[in-house]
């Protein structure tokens, strides 16, 4: 019977993308219904008068510098694992961590907003929305942030290009490299020559 457990580098992705998707879709559509809920709209920074507000604000610069430095300390130990699906794995952990950090602030400052229809804790999350937006996960991410690891590199595009266009770029490359090789052989045959 087949381990269908082990991840693998498009499932690693797809599942990445979905979890992106509904925690992204989760704070959207809170934010909205919260918005549509308030009357009293206003905008105030008055720290004194809203304890949240300090709390909103503490939170969502810790869910910047705590999630990016926990991010790198256990994408570090996913990387200096040896296998593959070990490194998507602590990949995926990593990243889950990360987004988990930055909903958090996110969800609260919406809380925020709806208790009081203070603009500040919208904007507020507005911002951490539209971070969480630029962590969206894709291969090109995957690939930098485990150092352009060559084992999965080749297996994330066995994963993703059809059948034909993985043929035809290995064609395209054996050519290249083929035709270099010929090119050094040439010149270092043309300057032994000339000695």
């Amino acid at each position: 019977m087949p381990n269908t457990s082990q991840i693998t580098p498009g499932n690693a992705l797809k599942t990445l993308k979905l979890i992106h998707l509904a925690l992204l879709l989760g704070q959207v559509m809170f934010g909205a219904v919260a918005f549509l809920q308030i009357r009293n709209l206003h905008f105030d920074l008055d720290f004194n008068g809203q304890p949240l507000m300090i709390v909103v604000a503490v939170l969502a610069v810790s869910a910047f510098t705590v999630g990016n430095l926990l991010f790198n300390k256990q994408l570090e130990a996913a990387v200096s694992r040896t296998s593959l699906t070990e490194k998507l794995s602590g990949y995926q952990t990593a990243m889950i961590i990360r987004l988990a950090l930055i909903e958090g602030p996110s969800m609260l400052g919406i809380v925020g907003f709806l208790i009081s229809g203070n603009w500040a804790y919208l904007i507020v999350s507005g911002v951490l929305v539209f971070w969480f937006v630029i962590l969206r996960p894709t291969k090109d991410k995957i690939e930098t942030d485990l150092n352009g690891c060559r084992a999965g590199y080749t297996e994330l595009i066995k994963y993703h290009l059809p059948r034909y266009l993985q043929i035809s770029r290995y064609r395209f490359y054996h050519r290249v490299y083929r035709q270099q090789d010929r090119t050094e052989d040439t010149k270092h045959s043309v300057r032994l020559a000339r000695y």
